[in-house]
């Protein structure tokens, strides 16, 4: 009897080892499951963010080329704009077809910074952008503005 008990006593502590054994490793997986959850779910914020930049973007333009002058105003940004898309691109953009317009970037001579424009309406943007291709040759190049992930 003595001898019985003995080895369930060793049967027991033999199972009791295995138990430890699979709880540390159930922690691990666990440990492993949260934080490719938690890393999923950053994952999935990121991409609703630059979703969501992106969607603010979608009637924005850049303008590189144009001149720039020291103190620039957005009414002068915007007239400039106006002036290569009707000179340049054969479209006639009106003021009112602009939300806003501003360069980017500090003031440095010689050098001209991109203007942004957003447009009231994406479909004056889109007839910029497919007419964007009389401007080879020139020193003017228009691009869309994309998120910093998409770009």
């Amino acid at each position: 009897m003595f001898t019985e008990i003995k080895e369930r006593m060793s049967k027991i502590e033999d199972d009791c080892s295995s138990l430890k054994s699979v709880k540390s490793e159930v922690q691990t997986v666990r440990t492993l499951a949260e934080g490719s959850a938690s890393e999923t779910a950053r994952l999935r914020l990121v991409s609703r963010m630059d979703d969501s930049d992106d969607r603010a973007r979608r009637s924005n333009l850049l303008f590189f080329g144009v001149t720039d002058s020291f103190n620039e105003t957005w009414a002068q940004s915007e007239s400039s704009v106006i002036n290569v898309c009707s000179t340049n691109l054969q479209i006639d953009v009106a003021p009112i077809d602009i939300e806003r317009a501003h360069r980017l970037g500090k003031f440095v001579t010689g050098k001209n910074r991109p203007i942004i424009v957003k447009f009231s309406h994406f479909k004056v943007k889109n007839a910029i952008l497919s007419n964007a291709k009389n401007l080879k040759g020139t020193d003017f190049s228009i691009s869309e503005d994309y998120s910093q992930t998409l770009a």
